[in-house]
């Protein structure tokens, strides 16, 4: 894709961020609904 390393490791950062908080959300949900 012609991106750095350094590149790389930002945006898998951000994906690897972007999946906890939609996991931790989908969790809260899920406790939230299966009381």
């Amino acid at each position: 894709l012609g991106m750095n390393e350094k590149q790389t490791l930002q945006s898998w950062t951000v994906m690897e961020t972007i999946i906890a908080f939609c996991g931790l959300g989908f969790t809260l949900l899920a406790s939230l609904f299966f009381k």
